[in-house]
């Protein structure tokens, strides 16, 4: 029977009520309407139509109190806390393994390890692509690595070498006293670009700024952006050199002025 109404059942107890049941497929397909519930015969469960999507509700069996790996196993939905504190607690008293010596001369990565394990390189070597030094960690990425898979293991340098044209390494900074004594010694130090910039500026190098114009009845300007205001100024043409006034009118720039048009004229400013 049917009813366009709702029920109310706050003062009169129900018993032995029992909801629509059904397998998966037909209870799904009869679960339309907002708030409506029913038992899936199948999963042996309640759902419930939230308005979008029928809703597997749980149940207290559904909560494993098992262990974690158990539980995983059964395809339990929740593991119980008191489950999950238990796996925790067994991992962290596991810890890790003695540290190992390991021959890395030989190619291989070590035998029937485990993630407990940790190998400490006393042989150098290249093992399956990765080049190893005497110091450095090789520790297991997975459960039960491969001797031969490099993708099952890392390593952890522990032993820097110097740095060369062809090891990657560590490096000195050079002084601006050792570069410009010529004292640096070491193959291995290296100079940062402010350290080249001072040193470049205290040699007192002549600077020069070369370029091609015309001269006119009037003034030319040049810049140059030598930053010196006690620059030296040439001017040729394809016959020699001609004889200009000229003017610093900034650390960057000259004037030239000339009383005849001359073309293609060569400017050379020194600083």
């Amino acid at each position: 029977m049917r009813s366009t109404s709702q029920f109310d059942f706050s003062r009169v107890p129900v018993k032995n009520l029992t909801l629509e049941q059904a397998i998966t497929a037909t209870l799904d397909a009869a679960l339309t309407a907002l708030g409506q519930i029913g038992y899936d015969t199948t999963l042996q469960r309640l759902k419930l139509y939230d308005g979008t999507t029928v809703r597997t509700l749980l149940q207290s069996n559904d909560i494993s109190g098992s262990s974690l790996a158990t539980a995983v196993t059964n395809g339990d939905k929740l593991v119980s806390p008191s489950a999950i504190k238990t796996y925790i607690d067994a991992v962290a008293a596991a810890g890790t393994n003695p540290i190992t010596d390991f021959d890395a001369s030989g190619g291989s990565f070590p035998s029937g390890a485990t993630l407990a394990d940790r190998y400490r390189v006393t042989v150098a070597g290249t093992v399956q692509g990765i080049v190893l030094q005497v110091g450095d960690m090789v520790l297991p990425k997975v459960t039960s690595p491969g001797t031969s898979n490099a993708a099952d293991w890392f390593a952890v340098q522990g032993n820097v070498d110097a740095a060369s044209t062809s090891v990657l390494g560590l490096v000195i900074l050079a002084s601006l006293a050792q570069i410009q004594g010529n004292s640096g010694g070491d193959a291995n130090k290296v100079v940062t670009v402010a350290t080249l910039n001072s040193w470049e500026s205290a040699l007192g190098r002549v600077r020069k700024y070369s370029t091609s114009t015309n001269l006119t009845n009037g003034t030319v300007g040049i810049t140059h952006n030598l930053n010196s205001s006690t620059p030296v100024v040439q001017v040729y043409d394809s016959a020699g050199p001609i004889l200009v006034d000229w003017t610093v009118s900034s650390a960057n720039a000259v004037n030239l002025t000339s009383s005849v048009a001359v073309s293609s004229v060569t400017v050379v400013v020194l600083a």
